[in-house]
């Protein structure tokens, strides 16, 4: 009889294109992938992966066997979905993913309630910044902030509510520097910029009636996580650009301050996404069902407490 798991795993790491990749998307080690992998091959009495120092790829046998693979736990997971959709009572892992920031902030204060409606529920919490596949890397539901959103017919998205794009500082930065009064105030000071912008020496704003500002302005760090630029703007290393949901807490407890409040960097809309290629399991139906009534309520709220918390102009 197969292994399913070992055929998992092999299916994992032609997919990731590697042991490593797949060990960190599997949470697994790749030492025990590399094992599991060796071992059905010694069982089949066959090589299905060509390895060498820089790359891995199927020999021919491998890429037959990969086919069957993918078909046969394609063909395992719809019998194993067949039998939860009969379940009476929701049951079993199901994967979230969501950006950095907004399982801290808004996924925590709505997850209690769920977890005590239905205890044999469990989540596997997937924060990432970058854009998650659900369906290759096999993952449920997914919460994503985006400008705009582009419609992909394979994927159902639901409008959870817009998050705004502020600019922070702490109270103690902006008491060692001369008031800031105008975008044009920025270009003098030390910015904490985030990496992945086009021109991270360009900052876009907009005043109330959403006339766009360019100001260029010389970043002291640049940082690929919202979270690191945070606790730098918090310690005092210079003005920061970033989305409400990371820095929520930081704002009511004076941590941070608004700066330049009458001027806004645009908002990301956030939306929910989840797949319903063969109909959706009764634990991922009543996460999706519980995310869908209480997000955009909690994010009203942080919203509002972000606009009415301490401000510097």
């Amino acid at each position: 009889m197969p292994n399913l798991d070992d055929l998992f795993y092999f299916e994992a790491v032609v997919r990731h294109g590697g042991f490593a990749a797949a060990g960190r998307a599997l949470g697994i080690p790749k030492s025990k992938l590399s094992r599991r992998v060796a071992a059905l091959e010694q069982r089949l009495d066959v090589q299905l992966l060509e390895r060498s120092v820089r790359r891995l790829s199927l020999t021919a046998v491998g890429d037959v066997f990969y086919g069957h693979c993918r078909a046969a736990l394609a063909e395992a997971e719809a019998a194993e979905e067949a039998a939860q959709t009969l379940t009476a009572e929701p049951r079993g892992l199901v994967r979230l993913g969501c950006p950095p920031g907004f399982g801290e902030h808004a996924l925590a204060g709505v997850l209690p309630a769920f977890f005590a409606a239905y205890p044999k529920v469990r989540l596997q919490l997937l924060v990432s910044l970058e854009t998650i596949d659900l369906i290759a890397e096999r993952v449920d539901v997914v919460i994503r902030a985006n400008l705009a959103f582009e419609e992909n017919s394979d994927l159902v998205a639901r409008k959870l509510g817009p998050i705004g794009i502020v600019l922070v500082a702490s109270p103690a930065f902006l008491a060692a520097h001369s008031a800031i009064a105008r975008p044009e105030d920025l270009a003098g000071l030390p910015t904490i910029a985030h990496q992945k912008t086009q021109d991270q020496s360009i900052w876009e704003l907009y005043d109330g009636a959403d006339r766009p500002v360019r100001i260029r302005h010389e970043p002291r760090l640049l940082v690929n996580d919202f979270a690191v630029s945070r606790e730098a703007a918090i310690e005092g290393l210079g003005v920061a650009m970033l989305p409400q949901a990371v820095c929520y807490d930081a704002l009511a407890s004076g941590a941070l301050v608004r700066v330049l409040p009458d001027y806004h960097a645009g908002e990301s809309m956030v939306h929910l996404l989840f797949t319903s290629r063969r109909g959706m399991l009764p634990a991922v139906r009543v996460l999706v069902d519980h995310l869908i009534a209480t997000l955009p309520e909690v994010m009203r709220r942080k919203r509002a407490a972000v606009y009415q918390s301490q401000t510097v102009a």
